[in-house]
């Protein structure tokens, strides 16, 4: 049985004795003094594929070490070495969320766990394939695999990372924050998933155990491409006002919980340029009465199905760190 007592919780979860893992960069983390470290861990996949996690030791990404999970479980090595050390371990998932699921079932440390891991900041975050970094490890004419994604590239993992703070998210690849022509049925809303723990899980997520620093939504992209479909025998300016009506909620959810914190709305990753008059209109509207900010920020659509490049997603994050520096 996996102990919380040793671990800090990066993002959402579910724990029943088994530690359930779900969202892109999300996972565990703590320090250690140990020769020997093993998790034991399954996954539960939508792919014909596993999920698969990163091995991150002293903050060394460059050299982290990726665990590509089977449905079974299975003991992994997280640490080796032939003489105690002391390390801090980051243990994060980098596959997305609506492809698989993650247990942790069992850390064991040969020595002892030291002092608990704490974060000062948290970015709660909202997010469709910009978020989960679909593909960002690929080409523009490569077709998606679950291994061509690493969320721990993606900018909004990077822009988290900058500010040492952890990244509490809910994102779905193809989701719209009202409608998507992507998800079946159409009508999928990721802004029903505001206080629930994943795309892959119903189960409610406590929002008391967190109090974000702010929050970054990146949302529209899958609807703005639904709005011309002539679907639900509802015209276009019909629907739009839907989806504006639907950004309001959201923003009113999260200034009931948390009020006043910085609210950071990000268009422009998917270069939707058809779409940039009506979310700079949402953020008009709203800016006011939601401490709302805009960041209009370009990918470059090399990545696989024109998302960003793993390059590109480094480059919107220097960006993005720009614009919450001024804010916050």
């Amino acid at each position: 049985m996996v102990d919380l007592n040793n671990l800090y919780i990066h993002g959402r979860y579910i724990f029943d004795g088994i530690l359930h893992i779900y969202n892109t960069a999300s996972g565990v983390e703590f320090n250690a003094c140990s020769i020997f470290i093993s998790a034991k861990m399954k996954t539960i996949s939508n792919q014909e594929h596993s999920a698969w996690m990163k091995v991150i030791i002293d903050d060394d990404f460059d050299n982290a070490t990726s665990l590509r999970l089977s449905e079974k479980e299975e003991d992994y090595i997280i640490f080796s070495s032939s003489k105690k050390e002391k390390h801090n371990i980051k243990l994060l998932k980098a596959s997305e969320a609506i492809e698989s699921y993650v247990d942790i079932i069992d850390i064991k440390v040969e020595g002892v766990f030291l002092d608990k891991v704490k974060y000062d900041k948290t970015f709660l975050v909202y997010g469709d394939s910009t978020v989960s970094a679909y593909g960002n490890l690929g080409k523009l004419t490569d077709t998606k695999t679950l291994f061509d994604t690493d969320g721990l590239k993606g900018y909004a993992y990077l822009t988290s990372k900058a500010f040492n703070a952890s990244m509490n998210s809910v994102n779905g690849s193809g989701w719209g924050i009202a409608f998507s022509p992507w998800t079946v049925p159409y009508r999928r809303p990721l802004l029903d998933l505001y206080d629930k723990v994943a795309p892959l899980s119903g189960e409610p997520f406590d929002m008391k155990l967190i109090n974000p620093t702010l929050a970054i939504i990146s949302l529209g992209t899958n609807d703005s491409y639904y709005l011309t479909l002539g679907v639900d025998e509802k015209q276009e300016d019909e629907l739009k006002e839907e989806l504006k009506g639907n950004f309001h909620k959201l923003f009113t959810l999260i200034k009931k919980d948390y009020p006043n914190i910085p609210i950071i709305m990000v268009y422009g990753v998917m270069r939707e340029r058809h779409n940039y008059n009506l979310m700079h209109e949402v953020y008009l509207e709203n800016k006011d009465d939601f401490n709302l900010h805009e960041a209009l920020i370009e990918g470059d659509g090399l990545g696989v199905s024109s998302h960003p490049s793993s390059a590109s997603h480094k480059e919107i994050s220097i960006k993005l760190i720009e614009i919450i520096k001024a804010i916050i």
